[in-house]
């Protein structure tokens, strides 16, 4: 598989083999004190950078 380079910040391109995903973030406290803010910040880092990364990476 080859990347692009403009798709991974001008990086020539490169084989990619396997995409580990295990950066994410989280929240410690009480779920009532939780404003939808930081619910969706921390959703859309989990998910979508997921998703983003491996949209990337496919063909």
């Amino acid at each position: 598989m080859r990347i692009s380079p403009h798709r991974c910040g001008g990086v020539p391109s490169v084989p990619i083999d396997v995409l580990v995903s295990n950066a994410g973030i989280g929240l410690i406290g009480a779920f009532e004190a939780t404003s939808l803010a930081q619910a969706r910040k921390v959703f859309e880092t989990n998910t979508f950078g997921v998703m983003a990364m491996t949209q990337a990476l496919l063909p």
